[in-house]
């Protein structure tokens, strides 16, 4: 389809296309086909009878550019975050008006259009946060590491994901979380955050014991420190990974389809080591 391509990310409805020069390109439409190449026409039918796409997307049936450069692209249902490559801002672009979970959700209190020429019709931009190094997102969180090293979050507050000693809510503005934060990973219930000192936290929901050994079940609303010396750790579903920095791999939590690696299907509340020699 097309040469110098560093990043894909698709969901159902479309895919966004992240190239070396920095040029982000999204094809695809409401309907949920991604149509490049395709003879389909407005109007035709999927196999579940509905129509797969209108008029008003027929320019998607071949990747559209996005008057700005990238250094990363972030796809979420109904949005994209880019990270432009100038000056480090992070921009939601929204696909439709339809803000997801039907809130009025405003990325920032100073939202405006980039001083950029967007392509039209695909939606509008707001400027969420500046001076952005790394940046996470899942279906209901969004967490951004700034060059101070602050890690700052927003989103859904479900199983306290933004550690500020809340289960509820939902935060439309970023708020501060930790300090000295070199990266951070999340799952829809649980998060980790490794600092510059190779100290990793976590917060959010250790049904499974994938925080602690202690307080199964609980949610910890506030960062708690789980172990030292790691490298990088990664969480997904109930389950959490860590890489230390002896390069060993270590699962805990959740292993209801093996995924903690140690041959059983057996949940554990205690580290388990599964491969040596492994780099993050």
């Amino acid at each position: 389809i097309m040469d110098n391509v560093i990043k894909v990310q698709i969901d159902e409805f479309r895919s966004v296309i992240l190239k070396e020069d920095g040029t982000v390109l999204i094809a695809g439409n409401k309907g949920g086909d991604i149509l490049t190449g395709s003879d389909i026409k407005p109007g035709d039918k999927g196999p579940n009878g509905y129509t797969l796409f209108s008029e008003h997307f027929l320019d998607k049936m071949q990747p559209i550019e996005i008057s700005l450069k990238a250094t990363d692209i972030f796809l979420r249902y109904n949005g994209l975050y880019i990270l432009s490559d100038d000056d480090k801002i992070l921009w939601e672009f929204i696909f439709s008006h339809e803000i997801m979970q039907g809130s009025n959700f405003k990325p920032t209190s100073e939202t405006f259009k980039p001083p950029v020429d967007y392509t039209k019709p695909t939606g509008e931009a707001y400027k969420v946060a500046e001076d952005v190094e790394f940046f996470k997102t899942t279906e209901y969180v969004r967490y951004a590491i700034k060059s101070d090293k602050s890690l700052w979050g927003w989103g859904s507050n479900s199983f306290g994901l933004l550690g500020n000693g809340k289960t509820q809510g939902y935060e439309n503005y970023p708020i501060k979380i930790l300090d000295n934060i070199k990266y951070v990973d999340s799952s829809h219930s649980h998060t980790l955050a490794v600092d510059e000192d190779k100290i990793l936290w976590g917060w959010g929901s250790n049904m499974f014991g994938q925080l602690s050994p202690t307080n199964i079940g609980e949610d910890f609303l506030f960062p708690t420190k789980i172990a030292e010396n790691v490298n990088k750790a990664y969480a997904f579903n109930n389950s959490t990974y860590i890489i230390y920095d002896d390069n060993t791999l270590w699962s805990v939590g959740r292993n209801r389809n093996g995924q903690l690696g140690d041959g059983t299907i057996n949940d554990s509340h205690i580290q388990i080591k599964i491969l040596e020699d492994v780099s993050d």
